[in-house]
């Protein structure tokens, strides 16, 4: 409040550094002080300038972790046990019956469903969309086992943000391989489509959330050249801007047997989790990635005292804002600071307790999420296709409004066959005056038709429809419930099917 009494006395460049210092959840309500700030807070300009802001200082992160349930919790608050995470009940399904959660890039995140259903989700604006649906080829064969791997990042070349999709066909758990796809989606195009594919097929295994550098990485298998039954893996980089290949060589591993490698990110770098059948765990960061320089640098060494059970894991997540701490997630039952001065675990774990009661035991992945603003720069392919619209009248009370069958469209977190709208003069960007008839109330009222002429409608997921030869009824006041900024004040609402 007195930021905005003040705004007028101070220079536009000082509001805008102010702003882009508050969380989105400030912005959002704040969009609403001034058309000025409301065209800045809205502005590609003002949208880039808060997400780095937030990158540098760390400010404005938070870490989901999902079993069963999805879970949100306040970066700063990790070392707080009496806070514990909040169930996330805004997202774009119901996070059960295999529902998994992909990766974030940007305050964005990709999750699935267990039928193959993908949504762009930002969990700050809780705008969401839901992605073509692209079939595998391979679904007609019922017994065929299969591994799914996917990755969701931000290409800068053509400001793009891509999902990654593969799938490898086995006989069984267990079993030999068969073959394997990878899909790519594109935001810009909305659209799938199927690049080369890399010559040896990839482990799913081990690959987790590693998007570094614009590129998924994942290990591949091949057999050595003194035996085919002996393998050594590779480590392979796929341009997520070219959808090009590359090799990447191999941290210096310390002597002895390895059990097993699993990528991950760290601070945006790629890094890897060595587990040596002795039970020591080193982790490695690949740094000034694709450059002539790049090179692989050891920052942790876990010796087997803090293991109990010889097969354990451990998983990058994330730098402390100090950057002299790294949180890391241990056989996903637990949190726990690693000191990079003093080379060792800090006390004070926290637990990956579960957030309702369950009978069974429970496996926590997490990852971390900035808040931004960013949107969904779709295409108008036909997403969600209007299938026609008609005047239509409502009793006992003064109103008429544009009403369209839009289908299955998504609004907030509800689902809804119709969207009402109301509306003036002001939002028709087109139109043409003349006498168009009267419209027929349900209360016996009439209203005269004065104009008809094209409205352009901003749909929640950012997809935008024109609307062609509206008819303009000044005559009307329709007063309307917004569910979705009921959703941004944190109101809770109780519908189920929006019927």
């Amino acid at each position: 409040m007195i930021l905005s009494m003040m705004s007028p006395l101070l220079p536009d460049e000082i509001v805008t550094d102010i702003l882009s210092r508050l969380p989105v959840k400030c912005l959002l309500r704040s969009r609403c002080v001034s058309k000025f700030w409301l065209a800045l807070i809205t502005s590609p300009y003002f949208i880039k300038l808060h997400l780095n802001r937030s990158v540098q200082t760390k400010d404005n992160l938070s870490l989901f972790m999902w079993d069963e349930y999805l879970c949100r919790l306040n970066f700063d608050f990790i070392d707080d046990h009496d806070l514990p995470p909040t169930i996330v009940d805004y997202s774009p399904f119901r996070f059960k019956d295999g529902s998994i959660l992909h990766g974030t890039s940007n305050g964005l995140v990709c999750m699935s469903t267990s039928m193959d259903i993908f949504y762009i989700w930002n969990p700050s604006t809780r705008k969401s969309i839901q992605l073509p649906f692209s079939p595998l080829q391979m679904t007609e064969h019922p017994d065929i086992f299969q591994e799914h791997t996917c990755g969701f990042g931000y290409n800068r070349i053509n400001d793009d943000y891509k999902v990654v999709r593969l799938v490898v066909f086995k006989t069984d758990v267990n079993g030999d391989f068969i073959n394997f796809e990878i899909e790519v989606y594109s935001l810009k195009t909305n659209l799938w489509h199927k690049p080369e594919k890399f010559r040896h097929y990839p482990n799913s295994c081990g690959t987790s959330d590693s998007i570094a550098g614009g590129a998924m990485h994942w290990i591949s298998t091949i057999p050595t050249v003194e035996s085919q039954l002996e393998r050594k893996s590779l480590i392979v980089a796929f341009d997520m801007g070219t959808e090009k290949y590359r090799i990447i060589p191999h941290p210096k591993y310390n002597p002895g047997p390895l059990s097993c490698l699993y990528l991950n990110t760290l601070g945006g770098c790629l890094s890897v989790s060595c587990h040596y059948c002795s039970m020591n765990v080193d982790v490695y960061v690949l740094k000034e990635y694709g450059g002539k320089n790049e090179h692989w640098t050891k920052i942790i060494t876990l010796p087997p005292s803090y293991f109990s059970d010889p097969i354990h894991m451990v998983k990058t997540i994330a730098y402390s804002k100090c950057g002299k701490k790294v949180l890391l997630n241990i056989d996903f039952e637990c949190l726990v600071w690693y000191n990079l001065e003093q080379q060792a675990l800090e006390e004070g774990v926290r637990e990956l307790e579960c957030i309702r009661d369950h009978d069974t035991d429970q496996i926590f992945e997490v990852v971390t999420c900035l808040e931004s603003l960013v949107s969904f720069n779709v295409p108008e392919a036909e997403k969600f296709p209007i299938k026609g619209f008609q005047v239509g009248s409502r009793d006992d009370c003064k109103m008429t409004a544009l009403a369209m069958n839009l289908g299955n469209v998504r609004y907030g977190n509800l689902r809804a066959q119709r969207l009402i709208l109301s509306w003036d003069e002001t939002i028709f960007f087109s139109y043409k005056v003349g006498d168009f008839g009267i419209d027929h109330m349900g209360n016996n009222d009439q209203a005269k038709m004065v104009r008809i002429g094209n409205v352009c409608v901003e749909m929640v997921n950012d997809t935008t429809y024109v609307l062609k030869e509206v008819k303009h009824i000044p005559d009307i006041y329709f007063n309307l419930l917004s569910v979705g900024r009921l959703d941004d004040e944190d109101f809770y609402n109780s519908f189920s099917d929006w019927e």
